[in-house]
């Protein structure tokens, strides 16, 4: 999977549980449509006595196949579901370091400190240069901006 052009690979527990859920999936399947399809056909009345008879117990393996596939799954989703959240935290890291700039550029502001001002500002323009770098799917996103392009764009609004 992809994010922020960071390739992210699940796990290989992950992996192997997904490929046993389909397997399960493809048994369940299976059983459905034998039945459905006996369940179709016409038969003699000993075959359909046969049916009767057996019918209970290929519905009993269906449900426990279900309970299996049930228990498999939820298992599979809670898994994949936390290595997901790992790649969202990982992924979001552009803008929680933007918020933070932001704040560090605001804390020196409010306490007037020029050298911080300055230092805090590279910092923000270097996180979201970052972002912008990320963000764009075509690669044409640039991260090479600096502080002097910020500088020079603030000296034409004076």
């Amino acid at each position: 999977m992809w994010v922020n052009t960071e390739k992210y690979i699940f796990s290989e527990h992950i992996l192997e549980n997904g490929k046993n859920l389909f397997g399960q999936f493809e048994k369940v399947k299976q059983l459905i449509f034998d039945v459905y399809k006996d369940c179709q056909e016409t038969y003699d009345f000993s075959t359909i006595e046969r049916l009767n008879e057996e019918m209970p117990q290929r519905l009993s393996r269906l449900q426990d196949e279900l309970i299996s596939f049930d228990k498999m799954w939820a298992t599979y989703e809670k898994e994949y579901i936390g290595e997901l959240m790992v790649i969202e935290a990982d992924a979001r890291r552009y803008v929680i370091d933007v918020i933070n700039s932001e704040l560090s550029l605001s804390q020196s502001e409010n306490q007037g400190r020029p050298e911080q001002v300055k230092g805090a500002k590279e910092q923000l323009i270097k996180a979201i240069c970052s972002i912008n770098a990320v963000a764009n799917v075509e690669g044409k996103g640039r991260d090479d901006f600096t502080s002097l392009t910020l500088q020079s764009a603030e000296s034409v609004l004076k």
